[in-house]
């Protein structure tokens, strides 16, 4: 008879989802963050220009300077904050977490809610991405990638006693992160392009 005991088959294929998979859920991130940024800096960029003409043109103006490229970070984190948690806390995933076959959920393998996704997200924010400031957030990065990989569990999951879990990747599944991957950096390339083509006129 087949073991589907303590140690069966079920709690081995569970025990393997719960592995740390950094990259993948880096990935599934920056896939909701450029989402989200887009949308949101397109909608404010859109409300402006309704208002009136000179008034979008001073807003893009001063998006393209510097300090504000610097703060883009912070901000696309805060905006989006309490947006994942909505998501997480209702269905265990957002959409790059779908993508990537990933699911936040408690022991009981039940949603979260608002309140304590919005607490884990809060984690991401301060802990996992230092606000989002430059130097700071690739600091945060990597000290929340070496905890994850040595203990298994990051510290805004352990905070909340939450569960990730990593679905299987196989066969057409693999297309999810791939399109994650495809959409970061096709538009970080356009991004980049977009800003460099002034400056490329002026000579």
């Amino acid at each position: 008879m087949e073991d589907t005991g303590p140690h069966g088959p079920d709690d081995a294929a569970a025990e393997a989802n719960r592995r740390p998979a950094p990259w993948r859920r880096f990935i599934a991130r920056a896939f909701d963050l450029w989402i989200g940024g887009t949308i949101f800096w397109f909608g404010l960029t859109t409300v402006f220009y309704a208002i009136s003409l000179e008034m979008g043109d001073a807003f893009a103006a001063q998006a393209s300077t510097l300090p504000f490229r610097l703060l883009d970070g912070v901000i696309n984190l805060m905006v989006m904050a309490p947006i994942q948690a909505a998501m997480i806390g209702a269905w265990g995933y957002s959409p790059g977490k779908w993508l990537c076959g990933i699911t936040v959920r408690n022991r009981q393998g039940q949603s979260i809610g608002w309140g304590r996704a919005f607490r884990r997200e809060l984690g991401v924010w301060t802990r996992g991405y230092g606000l989002g400031l430059p130097v700071v957030s690739l600091y945060c990065l990597f000290r929340s990638y070496s905890r994850l990989e040595e203990d298994g569990i990051t510290p805004w999951d352990e905070a909340q006693d939450l569960v990730v879990e990593h679905g299987s990747l196989e066969g057409p599944r693999i297309l999810g992160p791939m399109l994650c991957i495809a959409t970061v950096v096709g538009g970080i390339l356009w991004t980049v392009s977009a800003r460099f083509q002034p400056m490329a006129a002026g000579y």
